[in-house]
């Protein structure tokens, strides 16, 4: 788009982790789309909740650096990105598993047989 010099350098490793991750995205929007098609909408307004309170201190530590834990810049924001649609991907398989969920995810592949 004509971005030239430190931009450019930023952007960079920003999208890579981003579009590395996207896979994050994508399954955070199937499954919160299944979640509220069985009639459940609190289940991912709680897990969405849960995650915008994680992801404020999660930003911070990532981009700036806390106590051990260095600054990594743009590329922490894009880190805290991916954690923060993962922990939404994680909050909803679970609940997918538990007896409050009208339908259950299963894997044959860990069954016994």
């Amino acid at each position: 788009m004509g971005t030239r010099g430190d931009s450019l350098n930023q952007a960079h490793p920003y999208s890579n982790i981003i579009f590395g991750g996207s896979i994050s995205l994508w399954l955070l929007g199937g499954i919160t789309a299944i979640v509220r098609g069985t009639g459940d909408m609190k289940t991912p307004a709680r897990i969405a909740i849960f995650r915008a309170g994680a992801a404020l201190p999660l930003f911070g530590i990532l981009i700036f650096g806390w106590g051990p834990v260095p600054g990594f810049g743009i590329a922490g924001a894009a880190a805290a990105m991916l954690i923060y649609y993962t922990l939404g991907v994680v909050g909803l398989f679970v609940h997918l598993q538990s007896i409050k969920s009208p339908i259950h995810l299963t894997c044959s592949a860990f069954r016994s047989r």
